[in-house]
């Protein structure tokens, strides 16, 4: 059940990010909404719920595509 959900707040972030003119240095951001969101449309906004995964198995696996990499993840510059 939990890789379900992961599935959709992957998605829902992905979808933000989109919205908002796929914008860079915004994973973060977008997976908690998203998070809030998915939550909130399955009852469970008391947070009753761990968040899954990490945002960088997210919005951070997309590639420039548009098409999710989870295999191959990019890299994230932030390092070092």
């Amino acid at each position: 059940m939990s890789e379900q959900r992961d599935d959709k707040v992957r998605e829902r972030a992905y979808e933000i990010w989109e919205s908002e003119g796929r914008p860079e240095a915004q994973s973060e951001a977008h997976w908690a909404r998203a998070c809030q969101e998915i939550d909130a449309e399955a009852g469970a906004g008391d947070g009753s719920n761990p968040p899954p995964s990490t945002p960088g198995e997210g919005i951070d696996a997309i590639g420039e595509d548009g098409r999710s990499s989870a295999a191959e993840p990019l890299g994230r510059s932030d390092a070092g």
